[in-house]
């Protein structure tokens, strides 16, 4: 039972010490058909970032300390920062054991420090689509539509207290690999 007197309007940057990161710019003559792929805004789809939409790779051999700090973990927090239709949307990155995955530019990636602000907590929120309706008219500039860092971290946000943001994400997570199993049984279903 959470008690709502606890719950404040923050903003992401000053009030809940989330920090962002943008993507690398990579250069198209580095790319490659192997290596590690590259996250791009087509990545994110359906709240999700998938690997397997990547057709550009960086090449392995040619990671420096500079392209490093762009390496990205599995269940990171991703914003689309640029395009027509798809600025603001938001997507947790999914890698299977063993995978990398590096940030391109016009990608950023949320910092949250997990005491302020719980990581899982904010992929919720901002995927709810009055956050997504929000982010994406956030977007500015004339034809094609850009976030900046700057205006994501001004984002305010309902939050709880840590533990109790962690206790939300936990259970919505476990909802959502309820839904997701539930899917796969209705795709092994439909095949028999």
């Amino acid at each position: 039972e959470f008690d709502m007197s606890e719950w404040k309007k923050c903003k992401l940057g000053v009030d809940l010490n989330c920090s962002f990161l943008s993507g690398f710019a990579f250069k198209s003559q580095d790319y490659g058909k192997e290596g590690i792929p590259i996250i791009k805004i087509g990545n994110i789809q359906g709240k999700r970032v998938f690997t397997n939409l990547s057709s550009d790779y960086f090449p392995s051999r040619l990671i420096n300390s500079k392209i490093i700090d762009f390496l990205l973990q599995n269940g990171d927090v991703l914003i689309a920062m640029t395009g027509q239709g798809s600025v603001g949307r938001v997507g947790k990155l999914l890698l299977k054991e063993g995978e990398n995955a590096l940030l391109n530019q016009r990608v950023g990636k949320f910092l949250c420090d997990e005491i302020s602000l719980n990581k899982e907590y904010l992929f919720y929120v901002l995927t709810t689509d009055l956050y997504q309706d929000y982010l994406f008219s956030a977007g500015t500039g004339s034809g094609q539509p850009n976030l900046s860092p700057e205006v994501i971290l001004e984002t305010e946000i309902s939050a709880p207290p840590y533990k109790n943001q962690k206790a939300i994400a936990s259970i919505l997570s476990s909802l959502d690999g309820k839904i997701d199993l539930l899917h796969h049984q209705n795709q092994t279903l439909e095949a028999m």
